[in-house]
């Protein structure tokens, strides 16, 4: 399966899957409204970086660990939909609990490994520019920092995936998932380049909209609609992106990839 066959199957089958986007509408909207309060202008610090409080960091740890509990929902909602046919979403609350655990391991492990990552290449980064600190250093210093965020974000764009559909623990889920980027790289490395532009543009056409709406409205109503344009794209694209990757993954993993189905 191509990037594009990939792709073209996460926005058609993503039609099928709005009782699950709306899960995740409702998620996107209760964290946007309750984070309003704390993006209100004014509130940073003396350095002009945002506050974190106490408060805001509670919020984000559990939205986060919510967050898990729902992709790993309707991750299996998608895998019944991709190889059954169809799916049930009386079985999302089933299968929140069951991957909820293993992608929890396995994002922690993605931290641990990430941390370790940045902090070689803040070194890296730091001795070059010790070295010499001219422009064409730090166009170097940016050029490697995106090189090393191309790989990266190629080699992790599969392991949840295979948490769900193989049914794999944290680790072993890690290993395979970075096996089939290995595998095949540069097409992941260009399915990844395609949703990124295709995502991106779809995102600051609506955010030009919100605001262009958000002109004409007093500051807290226009959070309010931009919470809820953003809700309505962010569990659409999930949708899309979701399909689009499940079905590359079982592809480039050599699973079989059954054809469009319908949804229960």
């Amino acid at each position: 399966m191509g990037v594009f066959q990939a792709i073209g199957r996460g926005f058609s089958e993503a039609s099928k899957l709005m009782s699950a986007a709306l899960i995740f509408f409702i998620y996107y909207v209760v964290t946007g409204v309750i984070s309003i309060p704390f993006s209100q202008p004014g509130a940073v610090d003396a350095n002009g970086l945002p506050q974190v409080s106490p408060v805001t960091f509670i919020i984000g740890i559990v939205s986060g660990l919510v967050f898990v509990f729902l992709q790993g929902a309707v991750l299996g909602l998608i895998k019944d939909l991709v190889k059954k046919g169809a799916f049930d979403i009386k079985n999302v609350g089933a299968y929140g609990k069951k991957y909820y655990l293993p992608i929890l391991g396995l994002i922690l492990l993605i931290i641990l490994i990430g941390g370790i990552l940045i902090f070689a290449a803040a070194l890296v980064s730091a001795g070059l520019l010790a070295a010499s600190n001219n422009v064409v250093t730090r166009i170097l210093v940016i050029a490697l920092l995106v090189i090393l965020g191309a790989f990266v974000g190629t080699f992790l764009l599969y392991p949840i995936y295979a948490v769900v559909i193989d049914d794999l623990g944290p680790i072993e889920a890690f290993k395979k998932g970075i096996q089939t980027s290995a595998k095949a790289f540069m097409s992941s490395l260009g399915f990844l380049a395609v949703m990124l532009v295709i995502t991106t543009l779809i995102i600051l056409t609506v955010t030009l909209l919100g605001m262009f709406l958000g002109g004409m409205m007093p500051l807290i109503a226009a959070q309010v609609v931009t919470v809820f344009i953003n809700g309505v794209v962010q569990a659409y694209l999930s949708m899309v992106l979701m399909v689009a990757v499940t079905v590359f993954y079982l592809a480039k993993s050599n699973q079989a990839v059954p054809g469009a189905a319908a949804t229960k």
